[in-house]
């Protein structure tokens, strides 16, 4: 489409909503593409990965032009896109926006200007004051047709406003008018994400070069639990229902929460140090396709291929409480495992549908690991078809972290991957529960030799995988679907 296209849209959704919508400016658009990194990409200025991160020109692409010439000129790997990808399919930047990278070009609302010399320090677009040309505008990103070089937060390129482009789509902005009369611009995806009353767009930090990365959770509110209805419409079986209600208002202070489920590498580095010992045995799948407890399987042998970028696997509750302490003598932090309350917030990041991409199970592969046609195959259940996902996720067993979309407060594997350990000592169902964000200790009938674990695994059913299903195992179980994040005082 060309720019005049993307105008007329903007104007159209002022109409038709009594809101201000406009194209971003080059540096609003630069500003989230960086999301907080200074690096040429977000993911990095290396191209390692890129596939997991943009549609762009890669082996596919070379592949489908028959270019035989020049391969490294393209991306070495394969992003499975030869054109034009869905949006949303690969992972989002830190902040939550998908797409700022590669799959189309994006229109700003920015006159083309040879170079940066004299330019707008206030964010504005820049007009055709300075020498600009009116008739030529800006557009940003790369696209799925381009090469390494222009597919770069700097990068920029410019089109006459009159043409059309099979690369070209663009982006909004909607300009918030808060209680000064001040506007502040809200770059869209699709939607608005839905951050919590009075956040900051988050930047993920780390502590120490081997230190998980955080996102802080500004402070507000929810209500917690499973909807009335959710769990007949889910089909979860009759002995599991109940444990979720009643539902009840929670307030929370605010926490900075590890952006991934901790990973083998970060998990390394505690057990170097600290020479802890792991365990030599770990719940996994039998030749018989159950679960068993396998003499020699570990966090470095869970029976099925991983890296260090994979979640930490076979990680029992005293393990995790033994990492985040050992984390905050290394750091002079306070770290700690998520309360119940604290992991849904975060969880539904501002949702009340049955996960935080809806309530019905489309699309699901696109957002989190779990039981679906690939683990079907992979373990040969050929009678189980109704009980899996009818997508394929690409992975039997975990996969790498933030290998799937972002939840909207730009949080990955919350549904998932791998289950996660809560502090909560178990209670069968919310009766009583703190409605301070608290986490729920041996009060009202609690159980703490068994602790809530939340968000599923690679190899849980769609009625699991819900913001609302939870369950408690033995504080030293050491299971290969189980893993940990963590929290830290904010």
């Amino acid at each position: 489409m060309f720019w005049a296209d993307a105008v007329a849209y903007v104007e159209w959704l002022g109409k038709n909503t009594g809101k201000t919508y406009r194209l971003p400016s080059e540096a609003e658009w630069d500003y989230v593409a960086r999301a907080g990194t200074g690096a040429a990409r977000f993911w990095g200025d290396g191209r390692d990965d890129a596939c997991r991160y943009a549609n762009t020109g890669d082996q596919t692409l070379r592949a489908m032009l028959e270019v035989e010439a020049s391969p490294r000129r393209f991306f070495g790997c394969r992003d499975g896109h030869a054109y034009t990808s869905p949006v949303d399919s690969f992972t989002g930047n830190p902040w939550g926006f998908h797409d700022m990278l590669g799959n189309v070009r994006q229109w700003m609302r920015d006159c083309v200007h040879q170079t940066c010399q004299g330019a707008p320090d206030d964010g504005r677009w820049w007009d055709a004051k300075e020498g600009g040309d009116r008739d030529q505008r800006v557009a940003r990103g790369g696209s799925w047709s381009e090469l390494p070089a222009n597919v770069r937060a700097t990068a920029h390129s410019f089109e006459p406003v009159g043409l059309r482009f099979t690369d070209m789509g663009f982006r909004v902005v909607q300009v918030d008018w808060g209680p000064a009369m001040r506007a502040w611009p809200m770059m869209l995806v699709s939607v608005l994400l839905a951050w919590p009353a009075g956040a900051q767009q988050p930047v993920a930090q780390r502590d120490c070069p081997t230190c998980p990365e955080l996102l802080r959770v500004a402070a507000g509110s929810f209500v917690m639990g499973a909807p009335a209805g959710e769990e007949e419409r889910e089909g979860v079986p009759l002995q599991f229902r109940g444990r979720s209600v009643p539902r009840h208002p929670v307030t929370l202070g605010s926490f900075r929460m590890g952006r991934t489920p901790v990973t083998r590498d970060e998990l390394a580095a505690f057990v170097v140090a600290t020479k802890r010992d792991m365990g030599g045995s770990c719940l996994g799948l039998g030749a018989d396709g159950k679960f068993h407890d396998i003499p020699g399987r570990d966090w470095r042998n869970p029976g099925f291929a991983q890296t260090g970028g994979h979640p930490a696997v076979c990680v029992s509750w005293l393990d995790a409480v033994a990492y985040v302490g050992w984390l905050g003598s290394t750091t002079g932090k306070t770290y700690r495992l998520p309360s119940e309350a604290e992991w849904e917030y975060v969880a539904r990041a501002g949702t009340q549908t049955a996960r935080f991409w809806g309530d019905g199970r489309d699309g699901a592969c696109r957002y989190a690991n779990m039981s679906d046609q690939m683990l079907r195959t992979t373990l040969n259940f050929v009678n189980s078809f109704e009980q899996f996902l009818r997508c394929s996720d690409g992975h039997a067993y975990t996969s790498p972290v933030a290998s799937f979309a972002a939840n909207p407060w730009g949080f990955h594997d919350m549904l998932g991957n791998v289950w996660q350990w809560t502090a909560d000592c178990r209670h069968q169902t919310y009766e009583d529960a703190p409605a301070d964000g608290s986490a729920w200790g041996a009060s009202d009938g609690g159980t703490c030799d068994r602790r809530i674990r939340r968000g599923g695994a690679w190899d849980s059913y769609p009625w699991i995988v819900r913001s609302a299903d939870r369950g408690g195992e033995p504080v030293g179980s050491r299971s290969t679907k189980g893993g940990f994040r963590v929290v830290r005082a904010d």
